[in-house]
């Protein structure tokens, strides 16, 4: 393979025969199932994967075969074939799906209207993952056209990774037989800290969804007649969180949730944070005076792959600021969402949440913690080559 043949194949390649089809990618509002309740009759799936895997046949790979894979009550699947010279198999993993639209979007940009300035494509699914395909054919068509062997390659495009890939594992056993043995599995799901290297990702977190609901009156009354009296369901959902989270340094009082970090992970991510210097900050976007929760390097990077984290991703019960009138409202219902670290069993952390959040709530408050989702991280066994810049 020559370099320079490459880059300008690829450069080529993804400007003519990649763009134009990506941005209408972006076009399609194909939520998540577990963020759009009407998905199966919406059609989004279905236009997503009439788009991208006409492109496919398009492409004019040879022996390329592709379908699209339905298993009852789940979100459909690609899975596509090209055959190979070696006799080996290499696996591309993407997904379709995308996160709801989210707030703070520039005026001038919109979730579902794609967007070129510069060198990037603003648009929801551009990076999450609406590349992985393209990225995948990309490579092959460039060992193609240098008349390169190469692996058979299988691709694999699941419909439900932001709602925790639901029914994902039984697609992959329906396939296990044409998948085969891979040699190799690619996960175009993950990012690089530059564009200078190329990166491997090491570890993922895990991830919980729950919702907590506190619960106090029957109804609404005038804040004028129970204010003082009855507590604020915020307040009393705002001491059940400080039960799990330190308010004030952000750490996970859950024992199960915390690991120990190991060495050579730490010393991986000190080398890091040398390579990649002030850059470990950019990745941020901060308004002007506000800090991160750490100021040195490596703790950055450690606390977002080792450290468990939580946040409050929604809410209900409460009314917009239009609507918001002086009562005191029944109920508050707030959905968590929180970072667990690799080698960390979600499945006990969801026990020992449920168990610390409902335990005598105050004021004898009706306390719920529903669990939505649950997803254990991962880490690559340790690493023997050595470190140098």
């Amino acid at each position: 393979m020559t370099q320079d043949v490459t880059k300008d194949f690829v450069s080529n390649f993804w400007d003519t025969a990649v763009m134009p089809t990506l941005k209408q990618y972006v076009s399609i509002p194909c939520k998540s199932q577990s963020f759009d309740a009407n998905w199966q009759q919406s059609g989004f799936f279905d236009e997503a994967i009439n788009l991208l895997t006409q492109w496919m046949r398009a492409q004019n790979l040879p022996g390329l075969q592709v379908e699209t894979v339905r298993l009852e009550n789940y979100a459909p699947c690609v899975y596509a074939e090209i055959p190979g010279h070696t006799g080996k198999t290499v696996m591309f993993y993407g997904h379709l799906d995308k996160m709801p639209e989210a707030t703070g979007w520039r005026e001038d940009l919109d979730p579902w209207k794609p967007v070129v300035e510069g060198d990037k494509l603003y648009g929801r699914g551009s990076v999450d993952n609406g590349y992985s395909l393209f990225s995948a054919i990309t490579a092959i068509k460039c060992l193609q056209a240098q008349n390169l062997p190469h692996d058979r390659y299988v691709i694999v495009l699941e419909c439900a990774e932001e709602s925790g890939s639901i029914g994902f594992p039984h697609y992959l056993e329906y396939l296990k037989d044409r998948i085969d043995n891979p040699s190799l599995i690619v996960v175009l799901d993950a990012g690089g800290s530059d564009y200078e290297r190329l990166w491997l990702t090491a570890s993922l977190r895990g991830l919980l969804l729950g919702r907590l609901r506190v619960d106090l009156l029957k109804n609404s009354i005038h804040s004028g007649v129970g204010g003082g009296a009855v507590a604020s369901t915020f307040r009393i959902a705002r001491q059940l969180l400080n039960r799990i989270e330190d308010m004030y340094t952000g750490d996970i009082l859950i024992k199960s949730a915390n690991v120990e970090i190991p060495d050579d992970r730490t010393e991986q991510a000190k080398f890091m944070a040398k390579v990649l210097g002030d850059r470990i900050y950019e990745d941020f976007p901060m308004l002007e005076g506000c800090k991160l929760m750490h100021d040195v390097g490596h703790e950055v990077l450690l606390s977002r792959s080792w450290r468990p984290s939580l946040s409050v991703i929604g809410a209900d019960g409460l009314p917009t600021l239009e609507n918001a009138g002086n009562a005191l409202r029944p109920f508050t219902t707030l959905m968590l969402g929180m970072r667990l670290p690799p080698c960390c069993e979600a499945q006990k952390v969801i026990q020992d949440l449920k168990q610390t959040l409902e335990n005598e709530p105050p004021y004898g408050a009706k306390v719920s913690f529903t669990p939505t989702a649950a997803v254990d991280g991962w880490a690559a066994p340790k690493m023997r080559a050595s470190m140098e810049i």
